[in-house]
């Protein structure tokens, strides 16, 4: 990527946490987040703390974060080119892109760590509750066999 990257004001900062990580969200005007595997969607969530709307594939944890054309947008994961469109929304309409990320920043502030991580948790027993049903419905359909 660097060296594709080369001669343009594209940056690298690395790993970054804190004031810098915080600083690094603020100065972007969204958030892009093209993976189809986030667990938490809890980047999506500091994106949003920080009065970044975000674009996001409709995959994942994320999908309990985004709120589509509220705090940002969702893009099918099998058509990554819609990515491309929705930042030209935004650019071609900056009064929409300033409303979601207020919208997006009211979104964070609604959602404490503890709430997120009580979420998650409900998903998980909601997951084992199931999973428990299909074992004792196979076992059940065994013993009648």
């Amino acid at each position: 990527m660097k060296e594709y990257y080369q001669g343009t004001p594209t940056v690298f900062p690395g790993y970054l946490r804190g004031d810098d990580l915080v600083a690094a969200y603020r100065s972007a005007d969204a958030f892009i987040f093209p993976s189809t595997t986030e667990t938490f969607g809890l980047v999506a969530l500091e994106a949003m703390a920080c009065r970044v709307p975000v674009i996001a594939a409709r995959s994942g944890g994320v999908v309990d974060t985004v709120v589509d054309g509220v705090n940002g947008f969702f893009f099918d994961p099998e058509r990554p080119a819609q990515m491309g469109d929705l930042v030209t929304r935004w650019r071609d309409n900056p009064a929409l892109r300033e409303q979601m990320a207020e919208n997006a920043l009211h979104h964070a502030r609604s959602r404490s760590w503890r709430a997120t991580m009580d979420q998650l948790v409900d998903y998980y027993r909601t997951a084992r509750r199931v999973a428990h049903r299909g074992r004792a419905a196979q076992q059940f359909s065994q013993a009648a066999t």
